[in-house]
């Protein structure tokens, strides 16, 4: 399990079992976005809205969904700097993309 808050304070947990993103504002549930997957490891929330979703193994690759939940991109993690897509470790919003820490270090 996994989780992030957005710009407006709202919480977004990464539930893997049930295959959804679970959105909740002030400790209550607010809605449930399903997922393609259940083989997510983290998930990471953009201002603009996007979630980014890392599958290091099922898919070795990055989902970006929409702020209504359609998968908008799917990226492979294998590529320049990342030689074996089980060493990312996170991914992470920020205002320049989306970007994945390799063996907790890059």
């Amino acid at each position: 399990m996994s989780f992030d808050v957005d710009a407006s304070g709202r919480a977004v947990v990464l539930d893997q079992v049930n295959q959804r993103l679970q959105l909740f504002d002030d400790g209550v549930v607010t809605g449930t976005v399903p997922l393609p997957s259940d083989t997510y490891q983290d998930v990471a929330v953009g201002a603009d809205g996007r979630t980014a979703l890392l599958d290091r193994f099922g898919g070795a690759s990055v989902t970006i969904l929409d702020d209504s939940g359609r998968v908008q991109a799917d990226v492979a993690l294998r590529g320049p700097g990342v030689e074996d897509p089980g060493s990312v470790t996170a991914v992470f919003q920020h205002d320049d993309g989306t970007w994945v820490e390799v063996a907790h270090q890059h």
